[in-house]
């Protein structure tokens, strides 16, 4: 609990660099954006998976960063700079890592930027959904959005009311980015040669 409301805490290993807040309806043409990989171990349900997505989307979309997703279990190597996996991991997967890596009961994921992955501890987050009498997509959206934001910004300067708190809360604050964060990004993805991808019509994985 912190200050009255509800918080999932996230870990994260860190390496700093990332954009400016532009509607997404001003997002014209190509620009330089992220290809991002969905393992999904947990068999997150489709009503569920899909709208967290479609949220993560338009959170990058709001900074002009477009992504492409891929829905697959083998990302192909060598991984290139602008290319992320998402890993959502099966009850018995959480265990596992969370006893390997020391990982507290309170934490709903853990992000590696030098590996360019993401690990989502789904049946936490759907837990906390229902404690809280909140969508799970919703829950889901959030946390995916800002451990992805971890892995092009780093660990911190931390931001209560953007998507990149220090402990991620499902009360305070928005989905969204700064501008400052998305200058950062954007500044990270050209530096890296990211390819220009237009905002697709489809907002999930293939």
């Amino acid at each position: 609990m912190c200050a009255g409301q509800w918080c999932l805490t996230v870990v994260c290993i860190a390496v700093m660099c990332v954009a400016s807040p532009i509607a997404e309806n001003d997002v014209a043409g190509a620009a330089p954006g992220i290809v991002v990989y969905v393992t999904d171990y947990a068999d997150v349900p489709r009503h569920v998976l899909q709208p967290a997505l479609r949220q993560v989307t338009r959170a990058f979309l709001h900074v002009a960063i477009p992504i492409r997703w891929h829905s697959t279990s083998a990302p192909p190597r060598p991984r290139r700079a602008w290319e992320y996996t998402v890993v959502m991991l099966s009850p018995e997967m959480v265990m596992r890592k969370g006893m390997m890596d020391g990982i507290e009961s309170d934490v709903a994921a853990r992000s590696a930027p030098a590996a360019g992955r993401a690990w989502i501890f789904a049946d936490r987050v759907r837990a906390a959904s229902e404690q809280r009498a909140m969508p799970a997509a919703d829950m889901l959206g959030k946390v995916i959005t800002h451990e992805l934001g971890h892995l092009l910004l780093g660990t911190g300067p931390s931001n209560r009311l953007s998507v990149m708190q220090e402990q991620l809360s499902l009360r305070v604050g928005g989905y969204r980015f700064t501008q400052e964060q998305g200058i950062q990004m954007r500044e990270a993805l050209r530096t890296a040669d990211a390819p220009p991808l237009v905002a697709e019509a489809t907002l999930t994985p293939e």
